[in-house]
């Protein structure tokens, strides 16, 4: 069982691991990286010796830390200043710590994993993929880089026992479960640098070249249908980023900040109403760095005296946004005096601001938007993109992948469509009579029409199944979206070919 014989000692076997499929490579390769993933920050490093016949390396040894010292160890593979994050206080559950990493566009997948991961004392509890990102927060360019840690140890233990099974791979849906996803996705929806970079990288992936046309095709194909014409809203015209974005500002805040305070505080106080049903805003400004709050060694802290409840503090590039949720019990004209001060291990004395929040009228919601069963929920013409093989990792696609739908800006939808599918690859092949041209235009707008038809019946009324949360339809659609891959261009080339006949 062991590769050499033990003279003195002891052995202890601590964990034991059924991970899903075959790890097929060496155990310095698979087996490291699944044992990162499990053990995101293990206490002590582990030593992984590859001892079973038949395979070959030049080295059969390596040491396993876990995917966080792995990742502090090698910075250049996370965007700059996206080693983020806050403590997060959940009303009726408790406290987590949230720590974002986001990879560069360029860094190999298999290793580094995106998702969010729920860990106690450095072990995995549960995880979602990354599909949980784009489908919950609508950030789908930056869904497959994005590294969500959430360390549940400081959670009370009757909380960790309803929250997480036995088995410590997947979590129990309750209460509780739903209150830290809200709470996880709402950070995450808000974090302006998140949103910044998932703008950019859409920008980087949308091309203008052949919108023109795309518009001008859609618009014809769907002036005299009322059919197609119900996919679309009406009127609205292809929306796509236009010069580039101006760059962003460089950013190097200080490991130990010299000031935490309030942004352009009035000289008499800072007296911030809020809505009864709402959560209160409190904005700050410091030279900290963006992972002060979230780093393992040495990390900030923050406490309010006379505070509600801190729900979370958003630190990007200097500026500070402190959510506070006010208590049900609370009525219209109470005021909270509060003290929120911020310290860390180089201060003899912490850095403290003094504001009041006064409770408001409650605000109602606006009406809410119905649109016609009959339409998509779409307010345009999409984006279609052409994605060719040297971009196929950047969109997580392969030769069977046949298109993808993306959350653009203000509803819109963009579109990414596989211009190098292996089955009009061979269909241009087979078919050399025909313009390679035409087959691509029919394999592009062929496999989007029939690929919105499907999202339209499935966010429609008419369909059987329960209506989808945002975007969890996509996924569906591009998985189908294969099989469509494959006789798109054989029907359409055989109406045709009787047409013409």
């Amino acid at each position: 069982m062991y590769s050499e014989s033990m003279t003195a000692g002891t052995c202890i076997k601590l964990w034991n691991y059924k991970f899903p499929g075959r790890l097929k490579t060496l155990a310095t390769l698979d087996l490291r990286y699944a044992l990162e993933r499990s053990l995101p920050d293990p206490g002590l490093p582990i030593r992984v010796r590859e001892r079973r016949d038949g395979y070959r390396a030049h080295y059969y040894d390596t040491t396993m830390s876990g995917i966080l010292p792995a990742l502090a160890d090698s910075p250049e593979k996370i965007e700059p200043g996206f080693d983020t994050g806050t403590p997060l206080k959940i009303p009726n559950v408790g406290e987590v710590h949230l720590r974002l990493l986001l990879m560069r566009e360029d860094v190999e997948r298999e290793r580094f994993q995106s998702g969010v991961f729920f860990s106690v004392n450095g072990q995995l509890h549960s995880e979602f993929g990354s599909d949980f990102v784009s489908r919950r927060t609508k950030l789908d360019y930056i869904a497959d880089s994005l590294l969500v840690f959430v360390d549940c140890t400081e959670l009370p233990a009757l909380i960790r026992e309803d929250l997480f099974l036995a088995s410590r791979d997947r979590m129990r849906f309750c209460e509780e479960r739903t209150a830290l996803e809200d709470s996880i996705v709402d950070y995450l929806r808000e974090h302006e640098g998140l949103k910044d970079i998932n703008a950019r990288r859409r920008q980087s992936r949308l091309s203008s070249t052949g919108q023109e046309q795309t518009q001008q095709v859609l618009q014809l194909l769907v002036r005299d249908d009322p059919t197609l014409a119900n996919l679309f809203g009406v009127g609205k015209k292809i929306r796509i980023p236009t010069g580039p974005l101006p760059e962003p500002e460089p950013y190097s805040g200080r490991q130990f900040p010299t000031y935490f305070r309030i942004h352009k505080e009035p000289k008499e106080g800072l007296i911030r109403k809020c809505p009864k049903n709402r959560n209160a805003r409190v904005e700050f400004e410091t030279d900290a760095e963006n992972n002060y709050f979230s780093r393992p060694q040495d990390p900030g802290r923050y406490e309010g005296i006379g505070v509600p409840s801190i729900k979370s503090v958003h630190l990007w590039n200097g500026k500070a946004s402190l959510r506070i949720s006010l208590p049900q019990t609370c009525n219209v004209g109470d005021k909270f005096s509060i003290q929120f001060s911020v310290s860390d291990i180089s201060r003899a004395e912490s850095m403290n601001s003094n504001f009041v929040i006064e409770v408001a009228d409650e605000v109602q919601p606006g009406e809410p938007h119905i649109s016609e069963p009959s339409r998509s929920g779409l307010v345009g013409i999409p984006n279609i993109t052409e994605v060719w093989k040297s971009d196929w990792a950047k969109h997580g696609f392969d030769e069977r992948s046949g298109l993808k739908f993306c959350h653009g800006e203000d509803d819109t939808l963009d579109v990414m469509v596989n211009m190098d599918n292996i089955n009009l690859r061979n269909e241009i092949s087979r078919r050399r009579t025909k313009d390679p041209q035409v087959l691509r235009y029919w394999f592009k707008y062929g496999l989007f029409l029939l690929a919105m038809g499907m999202l339209h019946y499935h966010r429609s009324s008419e369909a059987k199944t329960e209506p989808a949360e945002d975007g969890s339809d996509f996924a569906m659609i591009s998985e189908a979206s294969k099989g469509l891959a494959v006789t798109v261009i054989p029907v359409i080339y055989q109406l045709h070919k009787d047409k013409s006949d």
